[in-house]
């Protein structure tokens, strides 16, 4: 299945193309203006003869199934052609569901009964339009052939291998041909990379007062290397299966590992996110000669011929499966170590003659129902809970 924050995007390209105000909720239903963190999409249906036949919400809050929230009489009444036309928009959305290996889910907003909890009512505040959005999609702006970004006293500067359209959404992103990081002094360093999340974790480096040169942009640099290596191992890998469980955890060991080192440099695009992350970063030494076990993973993943391009992949794909691997195990010892635990209980508790009469029957006063809670969600996000 492809990146949830590449659904999102996708999504929001769909919407807006369609609609022309589009309200962004993120996974706890806070306003945001980044499409690709968006979990909730909401908006009024506005058919193409200017009737607005009433609210629709998206969620992709379940990263396995997208669900559509709707009264589900929101067609009675309506002409033939402008009920065709919702019934088209519904189809569109449920192959856009299938493109993407997700389920798809119709909901009444209306009928289901629900407790309800505090979450902010996105719907509240004012839609963003698709200038709104385009604004704020990357905080790049610029020329048709650069690109630039103030982050604190520090600058990105990036260069485009061809003319930059600014009517397609998230052009400034694509096509880079350099990326320099320049700070308040005018130092200029040229980046031996074109990941905008780590030249923007570099420039936060930097405006915290770091050096290029020294071991946090050091290891900014080896996050960015790990990730673009990892990147078409991962790629090939989705769509293969394994018969062997060992190699099988490798490869969800390494997915693992890629989407995690992703998530950590897009946090350090920040102030905050980069504190947070260094804050509780400890400096490891590899000095461990992998290179044997290294070159016996390699068989693993052939077919016919050992594709090269997996090369670099290899040891970051070796030290995921062993962290993966201690993770594990921690796991086991600790549930074992509980089972002991309360089998010595067990066994010091004197039991008492069973006596039917005596029995208390429990009753269960708590269900846990995912389902109901996300239609809270959605319902308070598109403002029908007053």
């Amino acid at each position: 299945m492809r990146e949830i924050t590449k659904i999102a995007d996708a999504l929001f390209e769909k919407l807006r193309t369609r609609f022309e105000e589009v309200r962004l909720g993120d996974e706890n239903a806070k306003e945001t203006a980044d499409p690709s963190s968006a979990r909730f999409f909401n908006f009024d249906y506005i058919s193409k003869d200017g009737s607005n036949i009433g609210q629709v919400t998206i969620s992709l809050i379940d990263d396995s199934s997208l669900k559509i929230y709707f009264s589900q009489d929101i067609a009675a009444g309506l002409e033939d052609t402008v009920k065709q036309e919702w019934y088209s928009f519904l189809k569109g959305i449920r192959d856009f569901a299938k493109r993407n290996l997700l389920s798809f889910d119709t909901r009444d907003i209306l009928k289901q009964s629900l407790e309800l909890r505090d979450i902010k009512n996105i719907s509240k505040s004012e839609p963003l339009s698709k200038d709104d959005i385009k604004v704020t999609e990357s905080k790049l702006s610029g020329t048709s052939r650069s690109s630039y970004q103030a982050i604190g006293p520090s600058k990105l500067i990036v260069r485009h291998t061809g003319a930059v359209d600014e009517t397609k959404f998230g052009s400034r992103t694509r096509n880079i041909e350099s990326i320099f990081v320049e700070t308040a002094r005018g130092e200029r360093f040229l980046l031996d990379h074109k990941n905008l999340h780590g030249a923007r974790a570099l420039a936060i480096h930097l405006s915290e007062g770091g050096k290029i040169t020294d071991e946090r942009s050091e290891h900014i640099n080896s996050l960015v290397k790990e990730m673009g290596d990892m990147s078409y191992f991962v790629r090939s890998m989705k769509h293969r299966t394994f018969e062997d469980v060992e190699t099988s955890g490798m490869v969800e060991a390494a997915s693992q590992r890629y989407y995690e080192t992703k998530k950590s440099l897009k946090a350090m695009r920040n102030r905050r996110g980069y504190n947070n992350y260094f804050g509780m970063w400890i400096p490891t030494a590899n000095n461990s000669d992998d290179s044997g076990a290294i070159s016996e993973i390699k068989d693993r993943f052939v077919k016919r011929i050992f594709d090269e391009r997996l090369e670099s992949a290899m040891p970051y794909v070796y030290k995921a499966y062993v962290e993966h691997q201690k993770t594990l195990e921690n796991k086991y010892l600790n549930e074992f170590d509980q089972w002991i635990e309360e089998q010595k209980t067990v066994e010091d508790l004197e039991m008492p003659e069973s006596n039917d009469n005596d029995l208390d029957e429990e009753e269960l006063t708590e269900v846990h129902d995912s389902d109901n809670q996300e239609l809270a969600t959605i319902r308070s996000l598109a403002g029908l809970v007053k």
